[in-house]
């Protein structure tokens, strides 16, 4: 677990973070001590005089020598004298450019220290205390540490993963003056335009988009949308192997793992990638999961909810007949699968082939289809 995981006073969170500007500064100040030396000692090997020379310090002890060219560089931080001076022109040059980075360090840090006091003593620093607090909880409560780190990693996470992006709760106003139709594309368009890597999503928004890009909202008050995204931490269990679940799983980011015990009883992994799919059978055939998908690090998923996709489909005859033949294809496509190959992956090239199939079916005049 990291240090300042540990802390549990406010003061002492600022207390460290000012010492690591000390530690930075102290390590800065000997590589520009260092170099000071070096350039001196090369400007003697080249026969210019020097302030090695200048000052006698050729043959000191190395502790004297070191600890003298550390003064001069940390002096300048202070904007302090020091009895070291430059008396060559490349001396000169670097104590030039020491004296403008010192300045520029000088300001930076003050401008941290100044900031990280205002955000302790400032209402605004709500975040922060709330961190705080939290931290106390989990010792009160003796958390596991390896818990602990997984739960502070993901707040960090999800707390940087809004800095940089802007709540859809900040912008509602404006996009409650959008029409139905434009708002669904909006959001489709924002949370899950992942979902068109599969050929049947980017047939059916092709050909019925108002229908599919109304799933992003529910249809009534207090009803769940067809259509949702949900976090996932690191080592998280998505979902596990022979379980029965209601939604097909499209990867929206981060990084999951699938897992599939095979015949022989070995364990068979399968990273997956932003777009892939699993677990399309729930939407056509009872269905139990066949392995397990795990999170590796922070991971969002798009969930399509079977049974509220199914309600929605219905509303469009000729969307639901090809649904329909997809769903017949899709069953004997996998009645047809040897038992090792069997899993809630379904491939990209079975799938198109499945869906030309389903589209061949539904242009067949002499096909029918009673809605069952």
């Amino acid at each position: 677990m990291r240090l300042k995981d540990q802390i549990t006073s406010e003061t002492v969170f600022f207390a460290w973070g000012v010492i690591q500007q000390i530690i930075a500064l102290i390590l800065v100040s000997h590589v520009i001590g260092s170099v000071w030396y070096f350039i001196g000692d090369m400007s003697g090997s080249s026969g210019m005089h020097n302030w090695i020379d200048e000052f006698d310090m050729k043959d000191e002890a190395f502790v004297y020598r070191y600890t003298s060219a550390f003064h001069w560089s940390i002096s300048h931080f202070g904007q302090s004298t020091n009895f070291l001076r430059p008396v060559n022109w490349p001396e000169r040059l670097y104590a030039i450019f020491v004296s403008i980075i010192s300045m520029v360090m000088v300001f930076l840090v003050i401008a941290s220290i100044v900031t990280s006091l205002m955000k302790l003593i400032d209402s605004g620093g709500e975040t922060d205390q709330s961190f705080w607090l939290l931290r106390r909880y989990m010792r009160q409560h003796e958390l596991p540490a390896p818990l602990v780190t997984r739960i502070l990693r993901f707040l960090e996470y999800k707390i940087a993963q809004l800095a940089k992006t802007v709540p859809e709760n900040k912008v509602e106003g404006i996009l409650g003056l959008l029409s139905e139709n434009l708002y669904n594309e909006l959001k489709f368009e924002a949370e899950f335009a992942v979902m068109r890597g599969h050929p049947l999503v980017e047939h059916a928004e092709e050909h019925a988009a108002v229908l599919i890009q109304g799933m992003v909202q529910a249809k009534a008050p207090n009803h769940t949308p067809v259509l949702k995204v949900k976090q996932y931490s690191e080592d998280d269990i998505v979902f596990t192997d022979q379980a029965v679940e209601n939604f097909m799983f499209f990867v929206c980011s981060g990084d999951l793992t699938y897992m599939r015990v095979q015949d022989d009883g070995s364990m068979k992994d399968h990273k997956m990638q932003v777009g892939d799919w699993l677990l399309e059978a729930v939407l056509w055939v009872p269905w139990m999961s066949q392995g397990v998908l795990e999170s590796s690090n922070e991971s969002s998923v798009c969930l399509l909810d079977a049974r509220l996709f199914v309600e929605d489909i219905k509303l469009d005859t000729q969307m639901f007949d090809l649904m329909c033949n997809y769903a017949i294809h899709f069953a004997e496509w996998l009645s047809n699968l040897p038992s090792d190959r069997i899993s809630d992956l379904s491939p990209l090239q079975n799938v198109k082939r499945i869906l030309d199939q389903a589209i061949a079916g539904a242009d067949d005049p002499n096909h029918s289809n009673d809605g069952d």
